[in-house]
């Protein structure tokens, strides 16, 4: 199998396995128990936040686990749906667990301006030429999870935060946690959301980093658990598991980066042997991970399964939309036909991959196209 769909879901780290295992099978216990074996698990899992947070730098403010990325987005929604100010700035690319949650807020009064990336690529000036005092919250995608532009949220924020130092600032990093380093030391951003089976830890675990804990309202009323915002006893094999996958990353990071985007490029490199090909994802502002790639005349969903055949995995979309047809509405919100869109797939690299992988896949996604060019003909 060649697995080249890692923008949907990652393969588990063997050490975050074995962590989230110990905890199904040895240091068990409810972590809000009192006596010892519950007490000695909160200490575990508590180290496992210390973890999350040391990573990403953080000065001031919390993690606070949650199923998954989307419950974190919506979450941080929920949290801004009272604010005096109602004028919201996003993107028209962000993902459906943001962009629906931020939708809903409109019959609420809200009124929602979408940033349309110009060149694939969403600026400063973008951002600051929209913005004034009306402006309650704010959020931008980190690393778009279809077509893999990158957004310098640090810097907008520093910047927007000098203007409008009243504003909520979020960012779904769901595709740059763990891939691009990030550094909250500022406490310019005030929610960053991320997920677990992105970056080689189980599915079923997510977290959100709140600078100021008192903005959060929670969706889920009941325990103390997470500082009272999130209740429900906590998916501790998860979390434990999260953090094992974070600890590899820390020190593997800037050579994961720099690994991937050779793969990349040598996928870029063999596909620009076909005619009719159309990279969105080429070269700087965009994330080594992604590779959003149109075929003239070919569509998505006929190339996927073709090479499924030979167990090459690469996909049409984001997971999450991918189902619905709704995966059009990002690749248009880029400023693609519909046409473009319903012709484009998205191949997604780990450090996992290795380049015999990546070369191989190439020549059979090239020996592919060709076959449903002379059959259309």
């Amino acid at each position: 199998m060649i697995y080249l769909d890692n923008c949907a879901t990652t393969k588990v780290y063997k050490e975050a396995m074995e962590a989230a295992i110990s905890a199904f099978e040895v240091t068990y216990a409810n972590p809000s128990s009192i006596h010892k074996a519950g007490f000695l698990l909160r200490n575990n899992f508590e180290e496992a936040r210390e973890t999350i947070k040391k990573f990403l730098n953080i000065s001031s403010g919390e993690i606070i686990f949650t199923s998954c990325a989307s419950e974190a987005n919506n979450i941080i929604v929920n949290s801004i749906k009272d604010i005096k100010k109602k004028k919201i700035l996003t993107t028209a690319v962000e993902h459906q667990a943001m962009n629906k949650p931020i939708d809903n807020l409109v019959a609420g009064g809200f009124e929602v301006i979408k940033i349309h990336p110009k060149g694939g690529q969403i600026t400063l000036e973008d951002v600051l030429t929209k913005l004034d005092d009306g402006f309650g919250f704010v959020s931008l995608m980190h690393v778009n999870n279809e077509v893999g532009s990158i957004i310098d949220v640090e810097n907008i924020a520093r910047e927007v935060k000098k203007l409008y130092p009243d504003i909520i600032f979020a960012t779904d990093a769901v595709q740059a946690f763990g891939k691009i380093r990030i550094d909250l030391s500022e406490g310019n951003i005030d929610f960053l959301s991320m997920s677990g089976h992105k970056v080689h830890a189980p599915k079923g675990i997510g977290c959100f980093y709140a600078h100021d804990t008192h903005l959060v309202k929670p969706l889920i009323y009941g325990g103390e658990q997470e500082f009272s915002l999130r209740a429900g006893t906590e998916n501790v094999p998860g979390v434990l598991a999260l953090a094992e996958a974070v600890k590899i990353l820390d020190k593997n990071l800037e050579n994961n980066y720099k690994y991937v985007n050779n793969l990349k490029n040598k996928m870029i490199a063999s596909l620009k042997e076909l005619d009719g090909v159309h990279l969105h994802s080429e070269g700087e502002g965009y994330s080594p991970y992604v590779l959003s790639v149109a075929f003239d005349n070919i569509k998505a969903e006929v190339l996927v399964h073709i090479l499924e055949q030979d167990e090459v995995y690469i996909s049409t979309s984001s997971a999450c939309s991918s189902k619905q047809k709704k995966h059009m509405r990002v690749l248009e919100g880029y400023g693609y036909s519909e046409k473009e869109a319903e012709e484009t797939v998205r191949i997604s690299f780990s450090e996992m991959n290795t380049e015999e992988e990546v070369l191989k896949a190439a020549e059979l996604i090239k020996k592919a196209v060709k076959f449903i060019r002379s059959v259309k003909k």
